[in-house]
């Protein structure tokens, strides 16, 4: 800690004591949990989500990359993991959830018939069920509140 001398009012000197921050202020951290969070306010995360293909897949890699374009034209901020084959989901979802991303698109072959897809969220890690047509809206949504 710091020690200032400050004047108040030009008479009476008083001394202030400082510290510098040393990092981010975090909503909350937790202690003895299995799984490590970085717990960044949504808004102040460096990026809102991720897109992660489930399965391996030429096509399901090919919507990843689209999808990737609409959500960065739409303001999002995308982590860009490289888009290929999601080896191993469970590592995937525990870099983002360290790297402090929001939310996590989980997208399966079964998207590329019916539309939807997975959005996991990285606090609750609760995942629900979002039409691909209404992704970008939905999420745009929730940090605009």
């Amino acid at each position: 800690m710091n020690a200032v001398t400050a004047s108040l009012n030009g008479t009476r000197k008083e001394e202030i004591h400082m510290e510098q921050p040393k990092g981010l202020l975090l909503d909350s951290a937790a202690h003895g949990l299995e799984r490590n969070v970085l717990k960044v306010n949504q808004k102040l995360a460096p990026y809102q989500c991720l897109l992660v293909p489930y399965e391996d897949d030429d096509a399901i890699i090919e919507l990843c990359s689209h999808l990737q374009h609409v959500l960065q034209r739409s303001g999002l901020r995308v982590y860009n993991l490289e888009i290929s084959t999601a080896k191993n989901i469970t590592s995937i979802l525990s870099k983002a959830d360290l790297l402090g991303i929001p939310f996590t698109i989980i997208v399966k072959k079964v998207a590329l018939k019916t539309g939807l897809l997975r959005l996991r969220n990285r606090d609750t890690t609760l995942s629900e069920t979002v039409h691909i047509s209404d992704l970008s809206p939905y999420i745009n949504s929730i940090f605009k509140e």
